[in-house]
């Protein structure tokens, strides 16, 4: 029994130290005025790039399986600013393939928790998703939006309501689909003027 007890805990060490050395974080960094993709470890080791092209690319996240990754790219060279569009790829930097076409300025990027769609925010027209496959896309909001997060069960989205008659900015959050949007924070004048930014769901749900 002790043999047993004393291989379980090796092996389960050994599977930690393989999760943990596996683990990888992917980034943008900007070079001779071309933004690139690099993944490093997590311990700040082994930067590679994801690919090397003529293209800027930013904002790349991980697919919920860490088998693709989703980014914004500029098609022209040296000039990400001006025809940015979402691409999706292998982790490796192959089979990239473009989901849009010419998009306005996309503040943020999100996988839908099951991997099937992205939510994206043009700050020029509202806050979209997109179908990986077919490449369908609907607007959730109209303008007045301003950061996002998809919920860990794909129901609901919270966003920063940026009414252009409202200073404080306050959370808002949305079902999937559009329906039923609802303001989720308030002003608080003891407190005086709050600004939130970059909102976030707890892995659980239970938090933003």
């Amino acid at each position: 029994m002790h043999t047993l007890r004393t291989t379980l805990c090796i092996s389960l060490i050994l599977l930690l130290c393989v999760a943990t050395a596996n683990a990888k974080i992917i980034f943008s960094k900007s070079k001779n005025g071309v933004s690139q993709i690099y993944v490093m470890d997590d311990n700040g080791r082994n930067i590679t790039p994801i690919n090397e092209n003529p293209y800027s690319e930013w904002m790349p996240i991980w697919s919920p399986n860490g088998r693709r990754i989703a980014l914004m790219r500029d098609t022209t060279p040296n000039d990400y600013s001006t025809h940015p569009d979402i691409f999706i790829m292998n982790t490796n930097g192959s089979n990239a393939r473009q989901l849009t076409d010419k998009l306005g300025s996309v503040i943020d990027l999100r996988y839908s928790p099951d991997g099937r769609e992205l939510l994206y925010h043009d700050s020029l027209l509202g806050l979209y998703t997109i179908d990986i496959d077919t490449r369908e896309i609907n607007q959730i909001l109209r303008n007045h939006v301003y950061h996002c997060d998809w919920s860990p069960d794909g129901k609901q989205i919270v966003f920063i309501n940026d009414d252009h008659d409202v200073i404080e900015k306050n959370l808002w959050i949305v079902d999937a689909n559009g329906d039923n949007p609802r303001q989720w924070t308030h002003p608080d004048h003891e407190k005086g003027e709050m600004h939130r930014f970059q909102p976030r769901w707890s892995p659980d749900g239970k938090q933003i």
